[in-house]
């Protein structure tokens, strides 16, 4: 058998449910040339039995379980990573799939237009009747484009799906390591946990691997297919992604001017977030978070993108904003 051409990293925390799917996907592929390296989690269930099985057969699947638990897929990318052999990789999650020419699709986009990075073609499930999650009125498949002209198009609303993205081994292992190191680079204070176990942190890796990128372009016969797991971490800690919002908004000043788009989308997603986070929720600790996001925002830059009436609340301060908000919050649940 060849050297590995491309290597897979997937996080796995229980997912008996979904691993041997994705692993037999892996061993369908047109393109044999792989390298399949799970970081186990510490797994409850039967997760780490089941890819141990695969792996006694197939010595193209390597497993490392780890010690304790991350709290989060981002350590154990990071481990996955920094075990890789190959120039590529191909970040992908243990409940999701791939149709059988994904890795021969990303692999010859990359070496044809020498890109950082190729996204694949994003769907819900394992269904292609409808429209992947791509825009083509503002994208076009075939253009080479500096990663940093597509940001834009991740924020407030995703115009493109990022999940298992092909990247270059060395810009993604470098992107991980600096990211890692968020919390005393931006000083971003006291956070409800450490910001890489936050379940939303991948969202600001992503953006900043595109910041990174000189070369990022997209493989249309690449078909991920997004699998809506209710027991995920992501799914289950909803009010965490504020954590992530504000390190979002630094991050945004640092690559991005305040006058930019990219900025004044970024405060868009971040105030509508923040409405239907202090309608939903009033415990302590979303407050604070809610609190400190507000007082860090630009507000008057998201000024063109909202309702005159969403500007004026905005502009109220946070405790009369979410004071109306709980109120119109009760009003929705007695006239709905």
């Amino acid at each position: 058998m060849e050297s590995p051409l491309v290597s897979v990293i997937i996080p796995a925390y229980n997912v008996e449910k979904y691993i041997g799917q994705l692993i037999e996907d892996l061993q369908s592929q047109t393109f044999k040339n792989w390298e399949a390296i799970i970081i186990d989690d510490c797994s409850t269930d039967r997760t780490t039995d089941i890819v141990r099985r695969y792996a006694k057969e197939d010595h193209r699947i390597k497993l490392q379980c780890r010690p304790t638990n991350s709290g989060g897929a981002f350590i154990p990318r990071l481990e996955a990573a920094e075990k890789a052999t190959t120039e590529f990789l191909v970040a992908i999650d243990a409940d999701d799939q791939i149709n059988e020419i994904y890795l021969e699709a990303l692999y010859a986009k990359a070496k044809e237009s020498d890109a950082d990075i190729v996204f694949s073609m994003n769907y819900t499930e394992r269904d292609v009747s409808n429209d992947p999650l791509f825009d083509s009125t503002l994208i076009n498949t075939d253009t080479i484009y500096k990663g940093k002209q597509l940001v834009k198009y991740t924020q407030y609303d995703w115009k493109f799906g990022a999940n298992g993205a092909l990247y270059r081994k060395q810009l993604y292992l470098t992107t991980l390591e600096e990211a890692n190191k968020t919390e005393s680079t931006h000083n971003i204070g006291n956070l409800s946990r450490p910001l890489t176990n936050n379940p939303f942190f991948d969202e600001i890796v992503t953006r900043i691997l595109l910041i990174e990128a000189a070369r990022v372009t997209f493989a249309t016969e690449a078909k991920y297919f997004y699998q809506h797991n209710k027991e995920s971490v992501v799914t289950r800690s909803l009010y965490l992604k504020i954590d992530t919002n504000t390190v979002r908004q630094l991050l945004a000043k640092e690559y991005f001017n305040e006058d930019s788009e990219e900025y004044a989308l970024l405060q868009k997603e971040t105030f509508f977030f923040m409405i239907d986070l202090m309608k939903k929720k009033c415990d302590r600790q979303a407050t604070a978070l809610l609190k400190k996001t507000y007082d860090r925002g630009l507000w008057k830059s998201a000024k063109p993108y909202v309702s005159t009436k969403y500007y004026l609340l905005l502009s109220s301060g946070f405790r009369p904003a979410q004071i109306i908000l709980r109120i119109l919050g009760l009003l929705t649940k007695v006239t709905g």
